[in-house]
Formats: C-alpha cells, structure tokens, sequence
C-alpha cells in the first residue's frame, strides 16, 4: 500500500511539472493582444528614454520588416498605412529585455503615427507610451525565454499633412536636419521615425522595408545620417502600384524619398545614371545628366572607374539649406535653385572622397579640390578666397582635421584653403604623380578611414619623396608664403635682370615667376627655400614682375612698386 501511495505520488508531481510546462508554452505560443488605445503613457524625454533602453542587460538578435502602403492627395495631404514586424531571438541569460520604437507626434492638425495595435507571439509583452517634447516611443518589456523566438507586430496609420513639420531621430540626437518638410503633393521624405524607429543595442540587426506607392511614383532608401545603405532586393509592378523591397544591415536610420519625379537614364560605360526632379519634364532633365556624365567622365581618368554600378540626382525642395548632400552607394541630393556645376561635382566627388573612401574631414577638402579642378579654377575665386580671413587663421589644417573647431571660418579653411593646399602640392609633384597618389590613396583607404599621415604616405610612396617638408608647412602651420621681390637691378649690358624672392614666413617651396615687357612674357620656376636668386635675361626692360602668376598657392597678396617695375604677388 505505502509501495502504491509512493508511485501515485510520483505520477501527480509528474504530472503537475508537465501541466505546467505545457502551461507556459501555451501562454508564450499564443498570441497576446494589446491595442493602442489602451497603452499607458508617462511624460520624459529622449535622453531618459535612451538611458532605459542603453541600460539593458539582455542580448537580442532583431530582424525588422517594416510595410508601408503611401496614398497621396493633392488636396488633403497623404494616408499611410505600416505594420511593423520584430522578430527577435534572446542570445543573452536574462529572460527580461527592453527597446523602443519612436514615431512622430502629430504636429499640425491630424498628423503623426496612430497606434492600432501590438500583438506579440512567443514572448509577453508589457507596453507603455513615452511622451516627448519632439516624438513617441513604443517601450516595450518583453520577458522571452534564453534562445527562443518571439514575433511582435505593430499596426498604425498616418495622415501627413502638406506642411507637417519633419522629426527625425538623428534631428533630435545632433539638433540638426537637412530636411524642411515630409509632403509637398509631388515629393515626400519620410524619416525612420514613420517607419517606428528601433532604439536599443541589438547584437545582430537587420532591416527591410516593403514600401507600396503608385505607380507613377519612384523612390529610394538612404540613411539619413550617411552612415549605411539601402538595397533593392525587389520590384513589382502593376497598373497602379509599385511595390519596392529594401534591405540593409548597417542602416538604422533608413529615410524614404519617394514621389511623382519626372526621370531620365543614362548610360556611361555601365555606369547607369539617373537624375530626378519632381514638376520638371523629361527634356529638362537632358542636361542635367549630359552634366553629370562629363563629371564622371573627367573623375574617372584622374581617379579611377567610378566605384558604384548608378549614380542617382535627386532636385528636393524639401531640403532645408539651399546646398547638395551625398550618401553612400551613389546618391546625391540637390536643393533645385542650386545648380551650378561646382555643387553638383563637389557632391559627385564624394562617392571617391567620403564613401568608397573615408578620410573625415579632410573628405570635404579632397571633394572641393577635385570639384575646383573640374571647373578650371577661377582667378577671381582664387583672390577671393587669398584675401579673407582665412589664410591668417589661427587653425592649421591638422587642427581643424583633427579636432571638433566649428565655425564659418573654419569650414572655409577645410573646403577651400585645405582644397588650395593638394593644389599645390599638384603643382610640386606635377600632374602624373600628383593623380597616381591620388589613386594610390583611393586604393589605400578603401572601405576605411584615413587620416593625414595615410595621405603623406600615400604621395610618398608614389613620387619616391620625402614629402614632410610640405606637409609641416602646409598642414601643421597656419601661416602662408608672404614674398617680397628685394636688391632689384636690370644690368643694360646683356639685359640680365636679377632680384631675391624672399619669403618672409620661410616656406620651401617651387614658384613660378613671370616677366612681362612692352613685346614679351617669360616664365620660369624657382625654387624659394626661405629665399632665391632670380636671374632673367631681357631684351627690353621689364614692364612688371608676377609671382605665382598661375595662383598654383595661398599666399600674402600685394602689389608695390620697385624701381618703377609694378611687382604683384598673386
């Protein structure tokens, strides 16, 4: 009897452990509802929600779809239509994990997300609304067995106004945006923030975006902080949608450019280029891509093939600075009532400076060099910048690759005198050797970052120099050449000029000097190492002496006269 109430015993505490494992995988396999209307919310702001998620000891794999359906009206705005899915797998040893989902609060009007519903399946969820001064964020706790699987779903809509005001994560986080408005009636930008933007630490992360527009609409996926890319993985169309998959890996702050853009292709050796712009016909945009091909094409002999298989132009009024932008993977952004060529290749030398390759800064400065070249430098531009503030800054270039320096001034010094400055160093090594380090530094710093010292190395390997005489000159001092033309005398027997070049600043470096007469034009390169002897041999006395009459330098500008010869220091 007592050998029976042992084994009854047994079998009730059997049973009881397996009711109430089938218990709990009953309440993590079913689905759990919760909608919109019925989550709490709480008043914060971003930097305390930030901390909550940051502070979170679980480990999550997190793959996120997001579906969005986008239809416009000319009158009253555009409804948007998501389902956001997680699929996400603890890897970590605590059962408790936490992230955040932001989405815009509506501005003007009926604008911004509506939450409809969360349903989450394999794990349990409890939810909660942070109410910020700029946005919402979706908090949700989610209690997930180690190494197991849940699915949470998020349902809403969205009625965009013409004018509602743009919000963006990376807006909040550095207190700046590029762009002005989300729908204009022809163009649309739609930050991560209407897709429900994840925040948290993730150990794997990936992301693709199903976005169902009309069929006369194009669109592409960036990042709104340039830091990762989108790729199309599927088209479909029909009568009167177009549906578009992207994916990424590295972006996380994905931003959507869609709308009714008029369009034209071309074709540059198997380099597919595309300029679009919304309320312009196809023939406007004929010369616009003739444009961009004949940038390509002159890029492409000094600094190799271009890196990407498409280059896309976008014309965006929605942008918010009348300037251009470029992202990774060939996409550049351009406010329409700037158009000038030196903008358009400036953004287009990004794809070498910047995103095949990255060099921080110093990626403006090798942009703008390569943009200044294309164009044919002009005189005036050159004296424009000779003689600002610039060249007696107190920042050397190094400092200001280096450092966290912002303001106009410094960022003058980076565009255009550091641009001045590979100019020069052009002018030193001459053309070939000057282009061959440029390739060299491409190849170099592919997929990586460099800094200055990469870059002196790069243009010694190539010119078989010991090039730190220039760099300490140029990039580690903030001063410039300032020469004066001294000990003047024109010898009328043999008609021999000689004058000293010295520079006052002590810089080593080759010049160009010219001798204009009433009948005649001589050049000659002289190399000033604090200073130089110069020696010309004339056949009438000379009218005026010009040094660096090609502006191949920054330096000290002035005109004087000496001995009734004009000297002039371009």
């Amino acid at each position: 009897m007592k050998k029976l109430f042992v084994i009854l015993l047994c079998l009730g505490i059997i049973s009881g452990i397996i009711f109430f494992a089938l218990e709990i995988s009953h309440n993590y396999l079913s689905s759990q509802v919760i909608y919109g209307k019925d989550i709490p919310e709480f008043n914060t702001s971003l930097h305390e929600v930030a901390n909550l998620i940051q502070n979170n000891s679980s480990k999550l794999e997190v793959r996120s779809h997001t579906e969005l359906t986008v239809y416009p009206s000319h009158e009253k705005g555009l409804k948007l239509y998501g389902k956001k899915v997680l699929v996400v797998r603890n890897v970590g040893e605590s059962d408790i994990s936490r992230l955040a989902l932001m989405y815009p609060e509506g501005v003007i009007f009926d604008g911004g997300v509506t939450l409809d519903s969360v349903t989450a399946k394999g794990c349990r969820l409890e939810t909660s609304i942070a109410l910020m001064p700029q946005a919402k964020a979706l908090i949700l706790v989610l209690k997930i067995p180690k190494d197991k699987t849940g699915t949470i779903t998020i349902g809403y809509h969205a009625n965009i106004t013409r004018f509602e005001l743009f919000t963006s994560y990376v807006e909040m986080k550095r207190s700046w945006n590029i762009f002005r408005t989300t729908y204009d009636g022809s163009e649309l930008s739609l930050s991560s923030l209407w897709l429900l933007k994840e925040l948290g630490t993730f150990e794997s992360w990936e992301s693709q975006i199903h976005l169902n527009i009309p069929e006369s609409w194009v669109s592409v996926v960036i990042d709104e902080g340039r830091e990762g890319f989108w790729k199309i993985i599927q088209k479909e169309s029909t009568k009167e949608r177009n549906v578009l998959v992207y994916k990424s890996k590295n972006s996380r702050n994905p931003l959507i450019i869609s709308g009714n853009f008029s369009f034209v292709y071309k074709d540059l050796s198997g380099v597919k280029i595309e300029v679009y712009q919304a309320r312009k016909s196809r023939e406007d945009l004929l010369p616009v891509a003739s444009k961009v091909s004949k940038i390509l094409e002159a890029y492409s002999t000094i600094l190799g093939s271009y890196p990407y298989s498409s280059l896309k132009i976008f014309y965006l009024k929605s942008l918010s600075i009348k300037v251009g932008y470029e992202f990774p993977q060939g996409v550049v952004l351009i406010h329409p009532e700037r158009n000038e060529t030196l903008l358009l290749a400036h953004e287009i030398a990004h794809s070498w400076f910047g995103d095949y390759a990255s060099f921080g800064r110093m990626d403006e400065t090798l942009a703008n060099y390569a943009a200044l070249a294309y164009t044919n430098i002009s005189r005036e531009t050159i004296d424009e910048v000779e003689h600002s503030p610039l060249i007696n800054s107190s920042h050397t270039l190094a400092q200001v690759y280096g450092g966290d320096i912002y303001n106009p001034r410094v960022e003058g010094i980076v565009y255009y005198k550091g641009a001045f400055v590979f100019r020069s160093l052009q002018f030193v090594l001459g053309n070939e050797t000057f282009f061959k380090g440029l390739r060299e530094l491409l190849n170099e710093c592919c997929n990586k970052e460099c800094n200055l010292t990469d870059v002196q190395n790069a243009f010694e390997k190539v010119s078989n120099q010991n090039l730190d005489w220039f760099f300490k000159e140029w990039f580690y001092s903030a001063k410039v050449p300032d020469y004066e033309v001294e000990n003047l005398s024109i010898k009328q027997k043999g008609g021999y000029l000689n004058f000293e070049i010295v520079d006052r600043n002590n810089f080593k470096i080759p010049l160009e000097v010219e001798v204009i007469t009433q009948n005649e034009k001589l050049v000659k390169k002289v190399w000033v190492d604090g200073e130089a002897e110069v020696e010309f041999k004339l056949k009438e006395k000379p009218v005026k002496i010009i040094l660096d009459p090609n502006e191949w330098m920054v330096n000290e500008n002035k005109e004087y006269n000496v001995n009734g010869i004009g000297i002039v220091v371009e």
